[in-house]
């Protein structure tokens, strides 16, 4: 599996995937991008990253263009909300309660990239409610 590391953009938050964690990754056969500088707030440098087996990438867009699991410590922030595609693992603490736009957001973007209708054209009632039968968070390889 590719799995991306986007810096962590929220307000606060300076932690991210350590080194360490890229390593396991890496060991089980996954393949690790991480953008530039994402483990500056926690004084973890690129090279440590690609010691431990990941690839270096220039911008979030990067990430998210080229990965399948998308590991964040919080929530993705608006800009990161339009990157996220149907196929992507969002692995992520998500607190929405305090944030409704965050919730609308998440919302938004899941109805967006889910087709709302069957190979004949109808709706799936599923759908129609504004659920699907699967959530984002419980799709696994």
């Amino acid at each position: 599996m590719k799995v991306g590391v986007s810096k962590e953009i929220k307000t606060h938050v300076s932690r991210g995937l350590s080194p360490g964690a890229v390593r396991e990754y890496a060991t089980a056969g996954h393949r690790v991008l991480v953008e530039t500088n994402a483990g500056a707030g926690t004084g973890s440098t690129d090279d440590e990253y690609r010691n431990a087996g990941a690839t270096i990438a220039d911008t979030a867009r990067d990430i998210f263009a080229s990965s399948e699991m998308i590991v964040k410590v919080k929530e993705p922030q608006p800009s990161e909300w339009v990157q996220l595609r149907e196929n992507h693992i969002l692995f992520t603490y998500l607190h929405l309660a305090p944030d409704p736009e965050q919730a609308r957001g998440q919302i938004t973007t899941w109805l967006h990239s889910h087709r709302l209708s069957n190979r004949n054209g109808r709706a799936r009632p599923s759908a129609a409610a504004g659920t699907d039968e699967r959530s984002r968070g419980q799709v696994c390889d």
